[in-house]
């Protein structure tokens, strides 16, 4: 990829026009790149589009720099959340960069690679398509083990995983790791994100201890790397809490969340995704330890940013708003769990449709909260109505459908003849 560095004129004359501008230009692209890094991203945007202006007017619209700034535009737009308009960018970009510089040029397969993320971002299908065609490439330009072959093959190995082919996905995983350690070391931040998503994949095929244990070994050399307070090294505690409170570990969970909660308020602000995340984990286990008192609270202060920051209907938020519910259910407070129930029940709808499985969870809690103040006809209703719902979307054997099943028979043979 081209610096756009500014070449020496042979005589110690005073640079032409030309050469100065693009001096300039190559410095105010740099600045754009550090604003972008700082989080600076309106202001990052903006320099980008300043020095793509200049570079179309200098240097025209196919010149290897001119394409440099108007891919990371792209970049700085998907990190906005921009999707639809970077994704324009990246394929404008492509198609002149193979007219250019070819198909299996480095900077073209870095384009290509970006718009398959890209894709991935927006739930596209053709992801997996665009990764294995650069994956493809890149083995034949740069070779198997080359740390840009390595991170096409990590983030198809991610796709695999997001479809839920988690043994495809784990055997990927182990093979990238196996080279990033040979190629890069076990230390390296690239190493240690591809070892963190193995034992993902691991916790979700349901082999805790694994992923226990993988977790461990990421956590102590993350620390070791970058040290205690770093966001990936919270990232991968954070999971290790969450395994330690699948296995029901719940002292040790809650002890682990409210360290990595306590680390992540010195370096994040209040409203960071990731504290909101933790101290919903958080007011569960207490939950699960029967502290109501104490998870309410926490799952209040929670809901309240969530609604501020994501909206009413985002999904994140009318988690917190379900559990919330629960809570008030735990306690004896019905008729305000009931209302909370029904609300999040009407956005969910919104959100997802009458037979997706959290309407159905959500039903299935308003029957048991109905049953519990006595309105026996309401809570049978919609007992039934979400077994058959439950038969139909999961299947007789699923635990969900078991679950309502045996509330149903339990709420009919209760009942006073």
């Amino acid at each position: 990829m081209s610096t756009n560095s500014p070449r020496r004129s042979p005589k110690p004359n005073r640079p032409g026009l030309h050469q100065t501008q693009g001096s300039s230009l190559t410095t105010r692209h740099a600045l754009a790149f550090t604003l972008r890094d700082l989080g600076r991203l309106t202001a990052s945007e903006a320099e980008y589009r300043a020095v793509l202006k200049l570079r179309r007017r200098v240097l025209g619209d196919e010149h290897p720099d001119t394409l440099t700034t108007r891919h990371a535009l792209a970049s700085v737009l998907r990190r906005q959340g921009q999707l639809a308009e970077a994704e324009a960018e990246y394929r404008a970009v492509l198609e002149l960069r193979r007219r250019v510089l070819g198909d299996d040029d480095i900077d073209t397969l870095t384009t290509r690679h970006n718009l398959a993320y890209l894709l991935e971002a927006r739930s596209e299908h053709d992801a997996e398509a665009e990764y294995r065609a650069v994956l493809k490439l890149r083995r034949r330009v740069l070779g198997n083990d080359h740390p840009d072959t390595l991170t096409t093959r990590h983030a198809l190995a991610y796709v695999i995983q997001a479809r839920g082919r988690l043994s495809e996905a784990e055997a990927e995983y182990r093979a990238v790791l196996d080279l990033q350690r040979k190629v890069l070391g076990n230390g390296h931040p690239h190493t240690l994100n591809t070892h963190h998503n193995l034992a993902f994949v691991l916790q979700a095929q349901g082999r805790l201890s694994e992923a226990q244990a993988e977790y461990r070994a990421v956590l102590e050399l993350r620390r070791r790397v970058l040290g205690n307070d770093h966001p990936d090294t919270l990232i991968t505690r954070h999971a290790l809490a969450y395994v330690l409170q699948a296995r029901g570990r719940l002292s040790e969970a809650e002890a682990e969340y409210r360290a990595v909660l306590d680390l992540q308020c010195k370096v994040l602000r209040e409203d960071h995704p990731d504290i909101l995340g933790t101290r919903h984990n958080l007011a569960f286990v207490l939950q699960a330890r029967g502290r109501m008192s104490e998870a309410e609270p926490e799952y209040r202060a929670v809901l309240d940013a969530r609604q501020r920051i994501l909206g009413e209907s985002n999904s994140k938020t009318l988690t917190t708003r379900h559990a919330l519910a629960f809570v008030m259910q735990a306690q004896g407070k019905y008729r305000t769990a009931e209302d909370e129930y029904r609300a999040v029940l009407s956005l969910q709808r919104e959100l997802f449709g009458d037979g997706h499985p959290e309407i159905l969870g959500t039903r299935h809690n308003l029957a048991s909260v109905l049953q519990a103040q006595g309105r026996l006809d309401e809570a049978e209703a919609e007992y039934r109505a979400v077994a058959e719902g439950r038969r139909l979307v999961l299947g007789d054997d699923h635990p969900d459908t078991v679950t309502t099943l045996q509330a149903l028979a339990w709420l009919i043979t209760a009942r006073p003849t």
